[in-house]
C-alpha cells in the first residue's frame, strides 16, 4: 500500500491511533488491520482514508484527528 511516514499516538496511553502512509492516507488500527513489526495488512483498501489536505498544510492535522476519533 505504500511506505509508512509517521504514527499517530495516543499521549496518554501510548497506543498507536492511526498509521499515515505516503500520498496522505491513513490506516486506522481495528478488525480488519493487522499490525506486526514490519507491515500494517489490511483485508480491503476501503479501509484507508485518502486525505485532501497536503501533510505540509494548515488543515492537516484537522484532518487526521477527524479520523481517528
Amino acid at each position: 500500500l505504500g511506505k509508512l511516514h509517521d504514527r499517530v499516538i495516543d499521549a496518554t496511553g501510548g497506543r498507536v491511533r492511526a498509521f499515515v502512509l505516503d500520498g496522505g492516507r491513513v490506516v486506522v488500527p481495528g478488525p480488519r488491520c493487522a499490525v506486526g513489526l514490519d507491515s500494517v495488512i489490511v483485508d480491503d483498501e476501503s479501509v484507508i482514508v485518502k486525505l485532501t489536505d497536503a501533510e505540509d498544510s494548515p488543515g492537516w492535522w484537522s484532518a487526521v484527528e477527524a479520523q481517528i476519533g
